[in-house]
């Protein structure tokens, strides 16, 4: 049986689409203003709800501010019949209450998507609230028009040595920093075509003159994960292969393990609807053929009760540029999850109470990994589920 559903256009465009998926209407009516971006908004609307059934539409233009117009025109637009309903979750509160007026004057049954409880309140009829449906991460993604470039989820989910590098690590930060550093150094002051290297025991950072001196028993216990081929001490030299070159790339990239740590945490909660691990997103995917992209990289994504969450994961010492990191994960979540997001930095050093209040200001969640891991898989779960 035909229907149609009466959708409130705004920035948000998550509530729209659950409403849509859940009533898979005929029919959508948007009531909307003239702004371009509403309009943009319907077509990506349309565009996504296209892969889930057919339907026609129409748009109707309305001052947001004039409850007057509103209840006008929406009195206009829908047609007298049994298979209507209104979905006031979005555009401005003006908006809402006169499309709550008119649902009730016409007895229409309307609901609103409440996240918070995962589920959509119904109003004006005697069926029971229903739970809301779930968002996957590209679901965000494509639901904006971006795209993705590529992502390290198969790569985590597939590559065995980064939970030994992961282990290792988290049991030896300081070690690991250390050694990260050698290896840095290593390769721009003793550059090599292969995967070998004969370099000092000790080398001076260029970058600050600090003497840099890797601990050996480290190295063998990344020898014994198959990270490493070859380590051994010659003459005050320190000669050294790695595995392959993936093996090399892992040791290069020094967060990496923290990326790996939270996904695989996450995972293991199983409180999530969807995980993603080190996402490049294009955002306009249509620029994606012609080399032209504007693209960033967010560390973990992932989903519960079409709820996104964003993760940024940074190791390592205290890093000056902290601000830079909120800035950047509260920025781009909110970017595809409109207001149905929450942010995250996870780091393995405490940062200082200036830093931290930052982060409360910006409502970006901070969780301190690698110290005590129950008590961080604590702090995680309890975060998600808020």
């Amino acid at each position: 049986m035909s229907s149609i559903l009466v959708n409130l256009i705004s920035d948000q465009m998550v509530p729209i689409v659950l409403g849509a998926i859940h009533y898979k209407p005929s029919q959508m009516i948007y009531v909307r203003s003239q702004k371009p971006e509403y309009q943009q908004n319907v077509s990506r609307i349309n565009r996504y709800l296209e892969r889930y059934f057919l339907f026609d539409y129409r748009e109707v233009i309305v001052d947001p501010f004039s409850i007057e117009d509103n209840i006008n025109k929406l009195q206009q637009v829908i047609p007298q019949s049994d298979n209507v309903y209104i979905n006031i979750t979005g555009g401005t509160k003006l908006m809402a209450i006169a499309a709550f007026k008119v649902a009730q004057d016409r007895s229409i049954p309307s609901f609103y998507v409440d996240t918070a409880n995962k589920r959509c309140i119904q109003f004006g009829t005697s069926e029971p609230d229903f739970p809301i449906g779930r968002l996957m991460v590209k679901d965000y993604i494509e639901l904006i028009g971006a795209g993705i470039l590529n992502e390290k989820t198969d790569y985590f989910r597939d590559e065995h040595r980064l939970a030994k590098l992961c282990s290792i690590v988290i049991q030896n930060q300081d070690k690991w920093d250390t050694f990260s550093s050698y290896i840095h150094e290593s390769a721009r002051q003793y550059p090599s075509s292969t995967l070998r290297f004969e370099v000092p025991l000790t080398i001076t950072s260029k970058q600050n003159g600090h003497p840099i001196t890797p601990d050996i028993l480290f190295m063998r216990q990344l020898l014994q994960a198959g990270l490493l081929k070859y380590v051994n001490i010659s003459q005050n030299k320190l000669i050294f292969e790695y595995c392959d070159q993936q093996a090399k790339n892992m040791l290069f990239t020094r967060g990496e393990w923290l990326e790996y740590y939270v996904f695989q945490t996450l995972n293991k909660l199983d409180l999530c609807d969807d995980v993603c691990a080190g996402v490049n997103i294009v955002w306009d995917k249509s620029s994606m053929d012609s080399g032209q992209l504007v693209h960033n990289e967010l560390d973990i994504l992932a989903t519960r009760s079409s709820v996104l969450y964003g993760i940024s994961c940074k190791s390592g010492k205290e890093k000056k540029e902290i601000s830079q990191f909120l800035n950047e994960v509260e920025q781009y979540t909110r970017k595809l999850g409109g207001i149905f997001y929450k942010t995250a930095l996870v780091v393995t050093r405490p940062l200082q109470p200036a830093q931290l209040e930052r982060a409360r200001q910006m409502n970006v969640r901070v969780l301190l990994a690698g110290r005590d891991e129950q008590r961080f898989i604590q702090e995680l779960s309890e975060w998600m589920k808020k």
